[in-house]
């Protein structure tokens, strides 16, 4: 590389070159930031489904609690 950056065409090569490797980094780092914003939505989703499951037991057992019992037998017991 420091051979071909003597002459003019071989400046202009390198340029090029290092044009393409920015480029590369480019789109590299847009497709990182694409996956680091996916996460972080699937991460909000999961978060949001937990809470959702959560709040659902805790109403069935509160439904469960509040129920009059059917069954026979001694009351207080």
């Amino acid at each position: 590389m420091m051979a071909r950056s003597q002459t003019a065409v071989g400046r202009m090569q390198a340029i090029q070159a290092g044009n393409e490797i920015a480029s590369q980094n480019v789109q590299q780092l847009q497709k990182l930031r694409d996956l680091v914003a996916t996460q972080i939505n699937m991460q909000g989703n999961y978060m949001a489904q937990q809470g959702d499951r959560k709040a659902a037991s805790e109403a069935t057992e509160q439904q469960f609690e509040a129920r009059e019992s059917k069954r026979g037998g001694v009351k207080g017991y």
